[in-house]
């Protein structure tokens, strides 16, 4: 046993964001789960408005310390400066872009999503919002010891930046283990609830431009009538943002109400509810135009749902040929491939009693990784890392 267990900080006050909150989430239930308490100590910074977004194993899994501010902003970093001066941390693990404590004598560790700011400004239309977040990258990357992507294509992308990268690992994301196939009264109960119909194509949001949302409306609006007519379309999250609203209009322009075909727009499901809500679908789209990872489309394979995936989105790298894919500047190559799953995927051909609707997908290890998984490989990483010449007391 070692007798000084390594003391890592974690800093996990962007829960609520978006794909970067379940990074977070899961990430750090999985370290809490998998840690052994005598060999490493973990440390993690919340906010209070976050306290019920984390598991029951981080309970007693983690030292949590309380904090009022974001990570970026002076007061944010000082609070993290404070947690690890009084923790006597080792090693602190950022899951996300913000700058680590100036003068913190041990090892650095951040999370690089992606960079789509700088390559598609749809993402992030303020001119000078992509010069601070520019600024705020180039800090956060000089500053790691060690950057951790989600995929291959991440760590391309940041490679081809001209960031002072200093070491970085390739470490795939996981799910959780309740995104599976689910049993056909639980998806009945759950699409009900969130006013969502059974056996629909789905997408999920968040509606913001990079998404590309409006490929699939206009590929939805190019099936054959008789087809739109039994399947109908369902895009999950919030749609009040002005490109949710746009999306909402082409919807009405493209599928008017006197012909067939429908699109639903029900809002937020909750996470409890979202595994059975994605199990309903007949097919799931992830049509983004880029993504550090594309965890939507893996969880929706995970609950046994076909995926048809953008080609520049990194969904290759782990789900390969058990999901489709196509460019996403076309909308006819889109309702093509819409059209063949449900051609072969006729309403009445298998029941949804928690079957597996995959055509040709064959169960894999590394597109069934859990955050445990993913956290048994962050902490040999931040063993490979520690510098043992930090005062140990």
């Amino acid at each position: 046993m070692n007798p000084h267990p390594l003391r890592v900080l974690f800093d996990a006050r962007m829960a609520s964001w978006g794909g970067v909150g379940r990074y977070t989430t899961g990430l750090l239930g999985g370290l809490a789960r998998v840690a052994d308490p005598r060999e490493l100590t973990l440390v993690a910074l919340r906010l209070p408005e976050d306290r019920d977004r984390f598991p029951a194993s981080l309970r007693t899994g983690v030292r949590w310390v309380g904090c009022a501010r974001n990570p970026w902003f002076p007061a944010g970093i000082a609070e993290l400066t404070r947690a690890a001066r009084s923790c006597k941390a080792h090693l602190i693990h950022l899951p996300h872009i913000s700058p680590f404590p100036p003068a913190f004598r041990g090892r650095r560790i951040g999370t690089l999503h992606d960079l789509k700011p700088l390559h598609h400004h749809v993402s992030m239309p303020s001119p000078i919002r992509r010069t601070a977040y520019k600024t705020l990258v180039r800090l956060f990357v000089a500053q790691a010891d060690c950057l951790i992507f989600g995929s291959r294509a991440a760590a391309v992308e940041a490679l081809k930046a001209d960031l002072r990268v200093n070491r970085f690992a390739v470490i795939p994301h996981g799910t959780d283990t309740r995104f599976a196939p689910q049993p056909d009264r639980e998806q009945r109960d759950a699409c009900r609830q969130a006013g969502v119909p059974l056996l629909s194509i789905m997408a999920t949001g968040p509606f913001r431009p990079h998404k590309n949302l409006e490929v699939l409306v206009q590929a939805y609006a190019l099936l054959p009538k008789e087809m739109r007519s039994r399947v109908p379309l369902v895009m999950l999250g919030n749609c009040s943002s002005p490109y949710g609203r746009q999306l909402r209009s082409l919807a009405r322009r493209l599928l008017p109400s006197s012909g067939p075909g429908v699109v639903f727009f029900p809002g937020f499901v909750s996470e409890e509810a979202l595994p059975s809500v994605l199990a309903s679908a007949r097919v799931f789209v992830f049509p983004s135009l880029a993504e550090g990872f594309g965890l939507p489309a893996l969880e929706a394979w995970r609950c046994g749902v076909p995926v048809i995936a953008s080609s520049t989105t990194p969904v290759g790298e782990f789900l390969g040929p058990c999901a489709s894919y196509f460019d996403p500047g076309s909308p006819r190559e889109l309702a093509g491939l819409l059209q063949q799953h449900l051609e072969v995927d006729q309403v009445g051909e298998f029941s949804r009693g928690g079957n597996d609707k995959r055509t040709g997908a064959t169960a894999n290890r590394a597109r069934e990784r859990s955050w445990d998984d993913v956290a048994r490989d962050t902490i040999q990483l931040y063993r490979a890392c520690h510098r043992p010449s930090v005062d140990d007391d």
